[in-house]
């Protein structure tokens, strides 16, 4: 995401080309906002020439998942996680809330 698709007076991020490839405009809430002025702060003291929103440890744009959640479970010292431990616990909480396995494996 680009910081030029932060509409900050009308409090939407604006998705220009979504998968139907219509634009979207997403509403946000103050906790929302409170959080990308954090960013936009942060990203002006490191790197205040980006254009996007989310940086890598490089100062890049962000590709893959990989470029932050590798290094945040580094920070927070969790071992053995993988990406692939998000899908089994989604998973198993779906069927602790009642949904049907056959439901489950559709996802």
């Amino acid at each position: 995401m680009q910081w030029s698709q932060v509409d900050w007076v009308r409090r939407v991020i604006v998705l220009p080309r979504t998968k139907n490839g219509s634009s979207r405009h997403l509403p946000l809430n103050a906790v929302a906002m409170q959080a990308l002025e954090h960013l936009k702060k942060r990203r002006y003291e490191v790197s205040p020439d980006s254009l996007w929103v989310h940086l890598n440890e490089d100062e890049e744009r962000l590709r893959t998942h990989r470029d932050w959640f590798d290094p945040a479970l580094k920070e927070s010292g969790v071992a053995e996680y993988s990406w692939h431990c998000n899908r089994h616990t989604f998973a198993s909480r779906l069927v602790m809330a009642g949904v049907d396995l056959r439901t489950v494996g559709d996802f």
